[in-house]
């Protein structure tokens, strides 16, 4: 079985925040409301920062596919290990909370697989 490279895990993840990037910058409260979350102005405004940042983090694992520096890419993949692990636990409590509806689990799913490959990337994984 042939394992996954470090730039093709990078690649899904670009593809994966571009498409959660673009879907909470251009149009929150339709992508939010697929979740069962009712967004106010002030939330939009949130959610559009969040996607410009996704955005920004599709561009960094974009271009660190041939990164030659190691210790600044491991740096970055260690962040967004930790950053998923928190957004599974937001996800979670939305779920069960009832702020998300059944389609928030989704959400928490995308989390652990970003985290599990950022994981392994970023602490298990000998260069």
């Amino acid at each position: 079985m042939k394992q996954l490279k470090l730039s093709t895990f990078l690649v899904v993840a670009a593809v994966v925040y571009a498409f959660f990037g673009l879907a909470v910058l251009f149009v929150p409260a339709e992508f939010m409301a697929y979740y069962g979350v009712a967004m106010n102005a002030g939330g939009l405004l949130v959610a559009r920062v969040l996607g410009a940042s996704l955005l920004a983090f599709t561009l960094v694992y974009w271009w660190s596919q041939k990164e030659p520096n190691r210790g600044v890419l491991r740096s970055v993949i260690r962040a967004s290990a930790l950053y998923n692990a928190i957004g599974i636990g937001i996800a979670l409590y939305a779920v069960q909370k009832g702020i998300a509806n059944k389609n928030g689990w989704q959400l928490v799913v995308v989390h652990a697989l970003l985290f599990a490959g950022f994981g392994y990337f970023g602490f298990m994984k000998k260069r």
